[in-house]
């Protein structure tokens, strides 16, 4: 009998499912593949994506996990960057992070905010705001959630601007560079990139306000090898 026959019901890895005295067992630690690079976007809109790692079989169990309930153990496994990729991150200069809002009431039964958490780890990582441009009414999330490729580029953008819940010398400090017709580098972070249309839409919302914004894309994860055109 294996020692791991003695854990309670239930206590078992994230990743895989066996049973293990962590949140996450070293195997599937082990197995996570992380990223160095800026990679080509799937959206015309982004210049580029910059996922933490790739969202393989275990990686995608792990994200979904920490999607749906969150976790210390789980932050501490995902929240890592490769010093490569946060140096090409920082040559970038961005002027803030943005994160992509989600349903409240699903933020609320969670118990947290996913896109939000991986915004402030970039936010922390990079030294730059973070600032909560978008909105998403409540409910509208059900419009993309769910809907399978070809739906979800053809649904309704359900993004709106705001500059409420943003620091007000931040916001002035974003307008001056704008009547200045500066540059304005942002990444704009959501958890898990797949098909790139929650990015694409909420990149659009920001482009009707800011339309010379350069618009990059960060995330927790992302599915290598799909075909997006």
């Amino acid at each position: 009998m294996l020692i791991t026959d003695y854990l309670p019901k239930g206590f078992s890895c994230a990743g895989c499912g066996l049973a293990a005295w962590k949140t996450v067992c070293e195997e599937c630690k082990e197995n996570l593949r992380w990223n160095s690079e800026l990679l080509s976007s799937p959206v015309c809109e982004l210049e580029a994506i910059a996922p933490l790692l790739f969202s393989f079989s275990r990686a995608q169990a792990l994200i979904r996990r920490f999607k749906e309930q969150g976790g210390v153990d789980l932050k501490k496994t995902l929240f890592r960057i490769n010093e490569p990729l946060k140096f090409k991150l920082m040559e970038t200069h961005f002027f803030a992070v943005v994160p992509i809002p989600q349903d409240q009431s699903r933020s609320f039964r969670r118990g947290h905010e996913s896109a939000l958490s991986i915004a402030r780890f970039f936010s922390r990582e990079l030294g730059i705001p973070l600032l909560r441009l978008l909105k998403l009414p409540r409910g509208q999330s059900k419009q993309i959630t769910g809907l399978q490729k070809f739906e979800r580029e053809w649904a309704i953008n359900p993004f709106l601007y705001t500059s409420q819940d943003s620091p007000l010398v931040f916001m002035d400090l974003l307008e001056e560079k704008v009547n200045q017709r500066k540059e304005v580098r942002i990444l704009l972070v959501d958890d898990l990139i797949t098909s790139g249309s929650t990015l694409s839409k909420a990149c659009s919302t920001l482009k009707e306000t800011y339309p010379h914004f350069k618009i990059w894309g960060g995330g927790i994860g992302y599915r290598p090898g799909r075909q997006y055109q």
